[in-house]
């Protein structure tokens, strides 16, 4: 076909020629029924047009300018569309090749379809010595564009077109299907407006590349039958994604890619090629040595754990690797353990927790509630802690404060013998207590973690330091009752529903389904939403939406922080309708919240987060006290002046610029987190974004998956943020790797900065191992970067240690988590400093 082709000088795109494309791409358009505009003839002469002028300018033609034509020549509403149209036509194989048998060659596909009447018309065509200018009559032209359609590319409708691809007998086509399947289906495509096989290729190569650096490896395996091995392989930058490509194609270059990895990758990365490899027969001898070798890597039960979940097959652990792990690292070990049990079912747990015990015959309370395993053995032990616990209770503000600290974890263990423990601890801390004033405050603060105390002897105590016991009472129950009474006698009094609800912890599910019945019957919004403030999704559930979107927050009760607390408790429990109604009422909450914080302290506003003192000459308007003296001093000294032949023009004045900074955020939201912790995450998100400039912060928040809220190149729309962080969950282990990954790669696209910092809040119990969080470290400290550590509760120290070591830095240690705002704006002011 090249010889019949008319090529400009420099034309470098093969099968094709500007009058060619033109007439291909205007036929094409005209078969796509979603087009606002049908093209015309005059599309088919302007693109040549355009293309020959590009060529003038430029001294040659890629496919880039072929594809650049056919968008310009295009109206706007029917761009995108053109976009995907021209590449079809540009390349070919990309939106129609099939894979070919390793025993045929790949067949080139021709640029439009191969029916006689087209090949006719572009032959025709581009034999034709046409003067484009002087083209007036076109309708014969127009009449040949408006030929016969090709019967291969008809449209089905989508859910047709679904059915054939899903369930036919070619692999590439089936694959095709499954992708299909696997981005939403048949209905994505009837939305898209999607009904020719040409565009469900184009359609799945969007969807499919921007998975890219997510995929899974049966998509990765669908996308090369598919025929996206080539386009996979530029996008590709994950090894295990790029092994998954090059063993689908058979491509040798598999073979150094594993060499390299079991030279150098992490357990992570092993394990992750293990499970791309998995869906090629082809290479599964080579995976199984590359198995058995990475294997005999392994330092710990984490690195056994990522293989043996890659390998995808179950075996047992050498009881030496079980050994070292529990005594490197025995919350990691658990952790890795539990990996295990969620995947094969098969619970390592107690095994690693009774040899970790055997070296620690004396564990303490906060060890015990780390290390929290459903079993005997465990049990015995916390029953022990506790003794020794509370014999070290002297009734000091110091031990007290300890004894909340270890109450709030041994209900994060979600044990019922971690809970009853936690019940004990506080019961025995409140009847030591020897100061009156300390007495409630003590009760509260185990009351905000979910501990109740046993009721009696708390009362004995409270008779013995003259509390009134309806204080205690209050809090510790009676307050529900009178909460029950105003709900059945329909009582309207929002100041006291609201003193109510900061003191009723739970209500009882049947008791919640009387009083929600109580309140819907007498309409009474203020009953309704105490119940929503104290339970949000026990009360929804008894509540219709629009009840639930009228009575939240009703009269300010149960409204601000509390709102925030119920939703990240509760959100995942509510109808799918209730949520989207209140999420707007919750995210203007959240930002109220947040933009109180923004108001605080010290900081960034229009000058930057480091601002910075520079002279520049004296203008008219300028105040006396703008005046830079030594500035000016300095400029006539240098030019030679007396004093005499000074003028307004040698006057410099002082002005405050903006500095140049870069703060990374990371905040660690994996495991336990409860509702009102997720909350002040959330807070300290928004206000954050709120206070800096775009450029001076990018944002993270991470588990066993990080989750970029902002990098430094994107803008600030707090209102999407506010939306995004609504839905963070607490979920899975602490996988740092990739969110330190980030963070580095962030600091790499930064130009110049003063001061670059790492915040960092985590109990540093990471998945990874020091070897990993090392390099991590180290590639954040070429960027210039030091770490802010923060952290409430427990630490891993050895993790810190290190961490601190690589970067520099320094540790802020909280004893509440709520503090974290105020300590965000503090760090802030002090890199002000």
């Amino acid at each position: 076909m090249s010889d019949e082709l008319r090529k400009l000088p420099g034309d470098a795109v093969p099968d094709l020629d500007p009058v060619t494309f033109g007439v291909a791409f205007t036929r094409a358009m005209r078969r796509q029924r979603t087009a606002v505009h049908t093209p015309s003839l005059r599309t088919s002469v302007a693109i040549p047009r355009w293309l020959t002028a590009r060529c003038l300018r430029t001294g040659g033609l890629t496919p880039a300018d072929y594809v650049e034509a056919a968008v310009r020549c295009t109206p706007l509403e029917d761009q995108d569309l053109a976009e995907a149209v021209a590449r079809g036509i540009v390349f070919p194989q990309a939106a129609s090749e099939k894979p070919a048998s390793p025993e045929e060659p790949k067949a080139v596909a021709a640029p439009v379809a191969p029916t006689d009447a087209v090949a006719d018309i572009l032959g025709d065509l581009a034999s034709l010595d046409l003067d484009l200018d002087a083209i007036d009559d076109l309708s014969d032209l127009d009449a040949l564009l408006a030929a016969d359609q090709d019967e291969g590319d008809s449209e089905l409708g989508a859910f047709d077109l679904f059915e054939r691809l899903y369930s036919s007998a070619d692999p590439g086509e089936r694959a095709l299907g499954e992708l299909i399947h696997r981005f939403g289906g048949p209905a994505e495509l009837e939305a898209s407006a999607v009904r020719t096989v040409f565009l469900a290729r184009v359609w799945v190569a969007k969807h499919l590349l921007a998975a890219v650096g997510e995929l899974n490896p049966e998509l990765c395996a669908f996308g090369v039958t598919a025929g996206y091995g080539r386009e996979l392989r530029r996008a590709c930058t994950e090894p295990w994604e790029v092994a998954g490509v090059l063993a689908g194609e058979a491509d040798p270059a598999l073979e150094p890619l594993l060499d390299d990895l079991l030279q150098h990758g992490a357990s992570r990365e092993l394990g992750r090629t293990l499970a791309f490899l998995a869906p090629h027969p082809a290479v599964a001898e080579r995976r199984a040595t590359f198995a058995d070798a990475a294997l005999g890597r392994a330092l710990d039960l984490t690195d056994f754990a990522e293989l043996v979940v890659g390998l995808g097959s179950w075996l047992d652990p050498d009881p030496d690797l079980l050994e070292a792990s529990i005594a490197v690292s025995p919350r990691r070990a658990l952790e890795a353990g539990a990996w295990l049990e969620q995947t094969f079912g098969i619970d390592l747990r107690p095994d690693l927790f009774d040899r970790w015990l055997r070296t620690r015959p004396r564990p303490d309370l906060g060890e015990l509630a780390l290390l929290a395993v459903a079993t005997e053995s465990w049990e015995t032990a916390l029953d022990g802690a506790l003794q020794r616990e509370v014999a070290r209770l002297d009734g000091s503000h110091a031990r007290l404060e300890e004894a909340v600290g270890l109450t709030a974890a041994l209900v994060a263990t979600g044990l019922p013998h971690g809970r009853h423990t936690a019940r004990r601890l506080a019961t025995e801390a409140l009847v030591r207590v020897a100061d009156a004033v300390l007495f409630l405050p003590l009760l509260d603060a185990f009351l905000e973690r979910g501990v109740v105390p046993e009721v009696d002897p708390v009362l004995a105590r409270a008779r013995e330091l003259g509390v009134a016991e309806e204080e205690v009472l209050d809090r510790l129950g009676q307050a529900l009752e009178q909460l029950r009474q105003m709900v059945l006698t329909d009582a309207h009094d929002a100041d006291r529903y609201q003193r109510l609800v900061q003191r009723v912890r739970s209500v009882p599910a049947p008791m919640m389904q009387e009083l929600c019945a109580c309140a819907c019957a007498s309409g009474n919004l203020e009953a309704m939403a105490a119940l929503l403030a104290v339970d949000m999704g026990g009360a929804a559930a008894h509540l219709d939406d629009d009840q639930v979107a009228s009575a939240l927050g009703h009269k300010g009760i149960g409204g601000g922080n509390n709102l925030l607390v119920q939703w990240f408790t509760h959100r995942r429990g509510l109808r799918s309708t209730v949520a989207a109604r209140i999420k707007e009422q919750v995210k203007a909450t959240l930002l109220d919240e947040a933009l109180d914080w923004v108001g605080q302290g010290d900081g960034s506003g229009e000058r930057g987060l480091v601002p910075q003192q520079r002279s520049r000459p004296f203008r008219a308007g300028d105040g006396l006290d703008q005046l830079d003296l030594d500035g000016t001093l300095e400029a006539i000294v240098t030019s030679g002046r007396s004093l005499d032949q000074v003028t307004e023009e040698d006057l410099y004045a002082s002005e405050t610029a903006r500095g140049r900074a870069a703060l990374v955020v990371l905040i660690d939201i994996s495991g336990s987190m409860s509702g009102g912790e997720l909350a002040v995450c959330a807070i300290a998100v928004v206000m954050l974004l709120g206070r800096l400039l775009p450029e001076e912060v990018a944002l993270a928040v991470f588990e066993s998956d990080t989750h970029p809220i902002k990098g430094f190149q994107q803008t600030t729309d707090l209102d999407a943020v506010a939306d995004q962080v609504l839905e963070l969950q607490a979920t899975g282990g602490t996988r740092a790797d990739a969110a330190l990954t980030w963070a580095a790669d962030e600091l790499a696209g930064v130009g110049e900065a003063e001061v670059r910092v790492l915040f960092l809040l985590s109990d540093y119990a990471f998945f990874e191992g020091e070897e990993v969080l090392k390099a991590r470290s180290t590639a954040l400290a070429e960027h210039g970067a030091r770490l802010l550590a923060a952290s409430h509760g427990y630490v891993s120290r050895d993790t810190l240690t290190t961490m601190l070591e690589t970067m520099g830095g320094e540790h802020l240690e909280m004893d509440d988590l709520r503090r974290l705002p105020g300590l965000l704006l503090a760090a802030l002011s002090r890199l002000g400093e």
